[in-house]
């Protein structure tokens, strides 16, 4: 049995760092074990991938770091957010919310399309030749296009 693999999109990291420390100030391996905790198992972060995504962020000024000693009395480098990231991590959660509804509305399958000045039609089930149904006038396209007319199935 193979083991599954979760890559994670690029950029994608970087919001996870900021949200895991969102609470308190944390060690690298804190952060680590933090996203594996919160992702329920799923996402692992790689000392390799995880201390340059932390210098970068230090770099932007998202996050400040000081050293100080971890509860097995050693010496570690602890990650804290700035008001800079706080603000980062509002919009990258933002551009997150937005970039997940489009993709579930692709893999979704169920088709959207305008049929008329802003009016909208969705299919029934979202197979290829369900009738295009009406959407109640109160509710707005999930998507920020143009309103395009929809070609008859």
């Amino acid at each position: 049995m193979t083991k599954d693999k979760t890559d994670l999109l690029q950029g994608t990291l970087d919001m996870l760092i900021l949200k895991s420390l969102q609470l308190e100030p944390m060690h690298g391996f804190g952060i680590s074990v933090r996203i594996r905790q919160l992702s329920a198992d799923v996402l692992q972060v790689e000392q390799g991938s995880l201390y340059p995504a932390l210098y970068r962020l230090e770099g932007q000024g998202w996050i400040q770091s000081e050293w100080g000693v971890s509860d097995n009395n050693r010496k570690a480098k602890y990650y804290a957010l700035t008001a800079a990231g706080r603000k980062q991590l509002g919009a990258e959660t933002a551009n997150w919310a937005k970039l997940t509804t489009a993709i579930n509305l692709v893999l979704d399958n169920k088709v959207r399309a305008c049929v008329g000045r802003d009016r909208w039609a969705r299919r029934v089930d979202g197979r290829p030749n369900d009738p295009f149904l009406p959407c109640p006038q109160n509710e707005t396209p999930p998507f920020p296009s143009p309103c395009r007319r929809a070609v008859s199935p």
